[in-house]
């Protein structure tokens, strides 16, 4: 029997710089997978107001207004990477075969992927059936995987790692993973039970402590870590962010991120945002890609 071709579903595909987190600024292949179980309708509002402005660009869509994930309005309110989020949207993210996709990545690094490095992110690219498939097509490209200076995933922190994806990273992959953790809070508009996930934080955390050690030598791997940042604006958001930390067990490596996917929003909120994580004595994440791409898709 012929065996099927897998194909994953990519919402976009693109060489910039980290704009977030503990590798802000380095060289860094984004791969952005399409879904995510989480919609964050309520950034930017007040909890009273209803989110208005993805539902308009859906009807939009529908209407035949837009053509393909460029034409699309970047959102001022809601989730700020809403095409590869909101299920609506799925017909403009394009099924990969593994090698379209590798040839895909390939291409984007002109065949030299040394000194980058390779960022799943989404959407969420912890999802069960992206786990799965993910696993398996590192497994296939490991060794182009492996020139890559580190992986990272960038999740909302609600998916338990897979046996079959630890099982591909600690077997196969020699580089630094890192895990970029974005748990949502009160402001995001999605329910605490959906959005902080406990088994999920506590099955990276092992996860971490199975890859940091070399699969070879022993000896420790540096940049094999996790670190939490959360989306704020008010004092009441960070307040919550020490109630969330203390819930999921983790108080290190905690970074506040300014609310805003376009510069007007950003801009407002960052001076404050700033002061606030001197206050608390947490980390400060600016948003490099807002003021220097615009947050265009792409960037």
């Amino acid at each position: 029997m012929e065996q099927k071709i897998q194909t994953i579903k990519v919402n976009e595909a693109f060489l910039s710089i980290q704009g977030e987190g503990r590798f802000t600024g380095k060289t860094s292949l984004f791969l952005r997978f399409f879904s995510c179980n989480l919609k964050c309708p309520k950034f930017g509002l007040s909890l009273d107001q209803e989110q208005v402005e993805i539902p308009a660009i859906i009807e939009r869509y529908k209407a035949g207004e837009f053509k393909c994930l460029a034409d699309l309005p970047l959102s001022k309110t809601g989730c700020d990477s809403y095409p590869a989020s909101w299920s609506e949207f799925k017909d403009l993210n394009p099924d990969y075969t593994f090698e379209q996709l590798y040839q895909k990545l390939y291409d984007l690094v002109g065949g030299k992927p040394e000194g980058t490095d390779l960022v799943f992110t989404g959407g969420e690219p912890l999802t069960k059936p992206t786990q799965k498939k993910l696993a398996a097509f590192m497994e296939q490209y490991a060794d182009f995987i492996n020139r890559y200076d580190g992986i990272t995933f960038e999740t909302n922190g609600t998916q338990v790692i897979t046996e079959q994806l630890l099982l591909v990273l600690h077997d196969k992959i020699k580089i630094p993973v890192m895990f970029s953790i974005s748990p949502k809070l009160a402001c995001s508009g999605e329910p605490r039970n959906k959005a902080i996930v406990p088994a999920a934080i506590e099955s990276i955390k092992n996860a971490v402590e199975t890859l940091k050690v070399s699969r070879t030598t022993g000896d420790a791997i540096a940049n094999t870590d996790m670190y939490l940042k959360f989306v704020v604006i008010t004092e009441e958001d960070v307040k919550e962010v020490l109630e969330v930390c203390d819930v999921l067990g983790y108080n290190k490596n905690v970074y506040l991120m300014p609310e805003g996917g376009t510069i007007a929003e950003y801009n407002s909120h960052a001076r404050q945002v700033a002061d606030l994580a001197i206050k608390y004595r947490l980390l400060f994440c600016y948003r490099v890609h807002v003021p220097v791409f615009r947050n265009e898709w792409g960037h």
